[in-house]
């Protein structure tokens, strides 16, 4: 591979690399907020009241996991 094409293959695989990780953190997130934390905890919430926690866990999550 040409050098001047080194950093677009790097930023291509971190794209790829970002995505994926996208994907399963909003998975962790939904199956965790519809399957653990509205039955458990909050069985009345509105739709409103549980994408905002699941903006808190995602946030955590990530955090969490970028640790």
């Amino acid at each position: 591979m040409p050098a001047s094409f080194t950093g677009i293959f790097a930023v291509i695989l971190f794209r790829a690399i970002l995505s994926s990780f996208n994907g399963a953190l909003n998975s962790t997130v939904t199956l965790f907020t519809l399957n653990i934390y509205k039955p458990m905890f909050k069985p009345d919430d509105g739709e409103g009241e549980i994408v905002k926690s699941g903006g808190i866990i995602v946030t955590a999550l990530g955090i969490i996991s970028m640790s």
